[in-house]
C-alpha cells in the first residue's frame, strides 16, 4: 500500500534563544498558515505583509543567512502612480532580518528608473497572541482583549498591541526608527510616502519588540548585521564553538559536518535557561520545540558528551530544578519522575493545559538514571565547584525510588542493567 507524504508549503525560519520568526518564502505572515513571531510560546505577530502602492512585491530572492537572519530582495510590479506608468523592475527593495532578543528589519528601497516617483509603501500587521497550542492546531480562541496605540514621534513611533486576560499580559511594539520620511498609520498600516529621484535610496528600521515577564525585549544587533557580531549573544556562541571539541580530518565532508552539528547546537540555545556561560540547555528543536524537554535534553547530553560535557550539566540542573516531588494526575506527576515539557503560554498559565510541567514519560526518568554511571557523565557532573548541584545524591535518590517504587516491574529490570 502506498504512503502519502505530505509536504507542507516552504517557510523561512529564524531564531534565537526563545523567538523565533516564521514567514513564507517572500518573507509574510500568512495568518491561516503556521506563521508569526513567537516568543515564550504565545505567537506576536500573526499577519505581517509589505506592499508598494497596494500592490505585492516580485520576489527576487530569499535566503538565511544564518540561523538567526534573513536577507530579501524584491522588485516592483507595473505600478500607475500619479505620473503615470511605472513600468515592472524600476523599483529596488532590500529587506534584512536579525532575531536577537527582538528582531530588527532594515528595509532599502531604491529608484532605479530615470524619472522621479512618488510611491507609497506600506506595512500591514496583526497580532492575536495565541498560545502556541492553538496555532499548532489550527483553533484559535480569544480569551482576552486586545488594544492598540499609535504613539507618531519624530525620532521613534511606535504601534502598540497589548493583549490581556485577567492576570496573564502580553504587548508586541513595532517601533519605526532612522527614517526620513515619518510614517503614518490609517486603515491599519503603517504608511510611507516616498519622493525618489533617480538612483536615490530612502531607508528605514523596524523594531518588533516584545514584551512579556515585566520587559521590553528590543532587538541587540544594529543596522544590516547579519552575520556574527559583538553581542554578548555572539560572544556565548564562539565561547562554545571555541570548547567544544576540534574534529580535522582529511574528509571534508565530515569535517564540515561536523563543524556544522556544533554550529546548529549553538543555535538551539535557550540563554533564559543559563546557568553560567559554560553550561547551558538546548531547546529540543525550531520552530515548534523552544521549550524545556527532559527526554529531549538528556539524549542531546548523552549524545555530545564527548562534544562538550557541560550539555550534561545544564540538563541535569534543570531536570532536577523540575522533578516532581509530588503526586498530581492531571499532569502525570509521581515523587521523582523527571518532566517531559514545559511550556509557558496562556494555556498553560491558566491549567487548561497540564505542561506546568508535564510528567508524562517514563523514558526521561530512566535516561536521568544512566548519568549515575561515570562512563557517561564527569564527576563534576554530580556537583559542581561553584555549590550549584545539578544532580544531587537526593535527585537521583528520588529517581531511583520511583523506578523502583512498590510494585513496579522496572525494579527488577534496572537490577538487571549492567553498570
Amino acid at each position: 500500500m502506498p504512503i502519502e507524504i505530505k509536504v507542507g508549503p516552504p517557510v523561512l525560519t529564524i531564531n534565537q534563544g526563545s523567538t523565533f520568526m516564521v514567514t513564507s518564502e517572500c518573507g509574510e505572515i500568512d495568518p491561516h498558515q503556521e506563521h508569526g513571531v513567537f516568543a515564550k510560546d504565545t505567537r506576536f505577530l500573526s499577519a505581517y505583509r509589505f506592499t508598494i502602492n497596494g500592490q505585492r512585491w516580485d520576489l527576487h530572492s530569499s535566503a538565511q543567512i544564518s540561523y538567526y537572519s534573513a536577507s530579501l530582495h524584491f522588485t516592483n510590479p507595473p505600478l500607475i502612480t500619479t505620473e503615470g506608468e511605472l513600468g515592472p523592475r524600476q523599483i529596488w527593495l532590500a529587506l534584512t532580518r536579525t532575531v536577537g532578543d527582538g528582531i530588527h528589519e532594515d528595509f532599502a528601497i531604491v529608484n532605479y528608473s530615470l524619472t522621479p516617483v512618488r510611491l507609497f509603501f506600506e506595512l500591514e500587521m496583526r497580532s492575536d497572541f495565541a498560545d502556541l497550542f492553538d496555532v499548532k492546531r489550527h483553533v484559535l480562541v480569544r480569551r482576552g482583549v486586545l488594544s492598540s496605540e499609535w504613539v507618531p514621534a519624530a525620532g521613534a513611533s511606535q504601534l502598540i498591541t497589548t493583549y490581556r486576560h485577567q492576570d496573564f499580559e502580553r504587548s508586541v511594539i513595532y517601533k519605526v526608527l532612522r527614517h526620513t520620511t515619518p510614517p503614518s498609520f490609517t486603515n491599519g498600516q503603517l504608511v510611507f510616502e516616498l519622493r525618489l529621484a533617480p538612483g536615490e535610496q530612502w531607508h528605514t528600521c523596524g523594531y518588533i519588540i516584545p514584551v512579556y515577564d515585566g520587559r521590553k525585549h528590543e532587538p541587540i544587533y544594529p543596522c544590516h548585521q547579519v552575520t556574527a557580531g559583538n553581542t554578548p549573544l555572539d560572544e556565548l556562541q564562539r565561547r562554545w564553538q571555541q570548547a567544544a571539541t576540534v574534529c580535522s580530518t582529511s574528509n571534508e565532508v565530515v569535517q564540515h559536518t561536523f563543524r556544522q552539528s556544533v554550529h546548529d547546537m549553538g543555535a538551539l540555545r535557550l540563554y533564559d535557561q543559563d546557568f553560567s556561560e559554560d553550561v547551558w540547555l538546548p531547546a529540543a528543536g525550531v520552530p515548534w520545540f523552544v521549550a524545556v524537554f527532559g527526554r529531549d535534553s538528556l539524549v542531546a547530553a548523552l549524545q555530545t558528551m564527548l562534544i562538550h560535557y557541560p550539555f550534561a550539566l545544564g540538563a541535569l540542573a534543570k531536570l532536577a530544578e523540575y522533578q516532581a516531588g509530588e503526586l498530581d494526575d492531571y499532569r502525570d506527576a509521581e515523587p521523582g519522575k523527571i518532566l517531559h515539557e514545559l511550556r509557558c503560554g496562556e494555556r498553560a498559565h491558566f491549567h487548561l493545559i497540564p505542561h506546568t510541567p508535564y510528567y508524562g514519560t517514563a523514558t526521561a526518568t530512566w535516561m536521568a538514571m544512566a548519568f549515575k554511571s561515570t562512563r557517561h557523565a564527569p564527576a563534576s557532573a554530580i556537583t559542581m565547584s561553584d555549590g550549584k548541584t545539578p544532580a544531587t545524591p537526593s535527585s537521583i535518590l528520588m529517581v531511583a525510588s520511583w523506578i523502583c517504587r512498590p510494585g513496579c516491574v522496572n525494579c527488577r529490570a534496572m537490577s538487571m542493567t549492567p553498570n
